[in-house]
């Protein structure tokens, strides 16, 4: 039995390496074809999505091409799939249809904007593939989005990486292979943009402590404002725990259920593997939106809220993690009340016992998407990236966001929220 395994992992290995020979006589070939295309992929992370679009707007050649859809998107969120330029022949198997992806890419792809993980190969010759796109003569933007790069023993809040280990404990087995794959992209990538997921990876390029954006024109800004105080009214809050451990779920529960023994009058919502259709109705019901506690960021979740018009509650206390962003780029700004497990219960009593705190944080917080989170910004990034890799230009992406140098953070007015550090002050509790 054992002898059958090891024969079939040496065939396997004799095939990857043909087949990484035959990409590269593909990559020399397509090295001297005039390629148009941005590509985006092969995850399929939703903001590919809005990302094309918003430079679809601004003419440029955009698409996103991907291996699957999650089930919280729908097919039509994306352009194309890998399946859809295999041959009919070939669509059984798996192995030709990401190979037939792979030959997509690099025949195509003028930009390939896409992560850490790779297109075809998942063993050690992963790594490898950004040689072939360098050999094509295509460049690479990489963005990572969370399991393409987290290595956990790298990750210097404990608590995060605990709560990375309740949610992707199997992950941590997959450190090695991960670390080897960023030192060898990060050293072949045109461009890293990292973001607040920044532990280990050793290189970046453009600092903004988020780069999701949103169409805030699909998220209307909320009309009506309710002056509920959780005496007269229930507040209605809600919350979407699609990674329960790494957000801090149980703590978000454990403060409702104490704030509703207090007397508080509380409508509590979790939204978990729903559409995003669904996901915007209820957000556009509700008075209050708790992200995360644990991953000191906000993520696509409390994006949404903010443009909905919500005031957001999510993690930002960790100064290693944000005293960066606040320098250098655009954190100051953001109205979201950072909350711990320890402080997440103090913090809604503030927030359902204030309804005029929720509507003038929820007003600074669409303006703060508006200027930082809206397609507008997406098109201001990534038009500063492709300046930078494609016309040459002396563009300072390090600096594109500094609140003292940065042009674009000066166009529009600075956010003024009540809070210092995304902290309330002590006249609301």
């Amino acid at each position: 039995m054992i002898i059958t395994h090891l024969f079939s992992q040496f065939f396997i290995f004799i095939a990857h390496l043909i087949m990484a020979f035959l990409f590269t006589i593909c990559s020399l070939f397509f090295r001297f074809r005039k390629k148009e295309k941005i590509i985006f992929g092969t995850t399929p992370i939703i903001s590919y999505s809005y990302w094309s679009r918003a430079l679809r707007q601004k003419g440029y050649p955009t698409s996103t091409f991907m291996k699957a859809y999650y089930n919280i998107n729908s097919k039509e969120d994306f352009d194309l799939f890998f399946v859809e330029i295999t041959p009919k022949f070939l669509r059984r198997y798996k192995f030709a249809i990401n190979a037939c992806g792979l030959i997509f890419l690099l025949r195509n792809a003028r930009i390939f904007v896409t992560t850490y993980d790779p297109v075809f190969f998942k063993n050690f010759l992963g790594r490898f593939e950004i040689i072939l796109f360098k050999i094509a003569k295509s460049k690479v933007v990489i963005i990572p989005y969370g399991s393409d790069a987290y290595m956990y023993s790298l990750v210097k809040d404990l608590s995060v990486r605990h709560a990375l280990l309740l949610s992707y404990p199997n992950n941590s087995y997959a450190e090695w292979n991960i670390f080897k794959k960023i030192l060898f992209s990060n050293k072949y990538a045109d461009i890293v943009a990292c973001g607040f997921q920044n532990d280990g990876i050793g290189r970046w390029d453009l600092l903004v402590h988020q780069i999701c954006q949103i169409d805030t024109k699909s998220w209307s800004k909320k009309e009506y404002y309710s002056n509920a105080n959780g005496i007269n009214g229930p507040v209605r809050i809600v919350h979407t725990p699609n990674h329960r451990g790494f957000k801090g779920s149980e703590f978000v529960e454990e403060a409702i259920k104490d704030l509703k023994t207090e007397g508080l009058k509380i409508e509590y919502i979790e939204l978990s593997g729903v559409s995003n259709l669904k996901v915007k109705e209820v957000i556009h019901q509700s008075d209050i939106l708790v992200d995360q506690l644990i991953c000191t960021a906000y993520a696509l979740s409390g994006i949404e809220g903010m443009a909905v018009g919500l005031p957001v509650v999510s993690n930002l206390d960790c100064s290693l993690s944000t005293d960066i962003f606040r320098r250098y780029s655009f954190l100051n700004e953001c109205p979201i009340v950072s909350s711990t497990p320890e402080t997440i219960k103090s913090n809604l009593r503030a927030l359902i016992t204030h309804p005029n705190l929720r509507k003038e944080l929820g007003l600074c917080s669409r303006k703060y998407v508006e200027k930082y989170h809206s397609y507008k910004t997406t098109q201001y990034i990534f038009g500063s990236i492709f300046d930078k890799i494609l016309h040459l230009k002396d563009v300072d992406l390090m600096n594109l966001f500094h609140p003292i140098t940065s042009s674009y953070n000066k166009k529009t007015p600075i956010i003024q929220h009540p809070l210092k550090n995304n902290q309330l002050p002590e006249k609301y509790f």
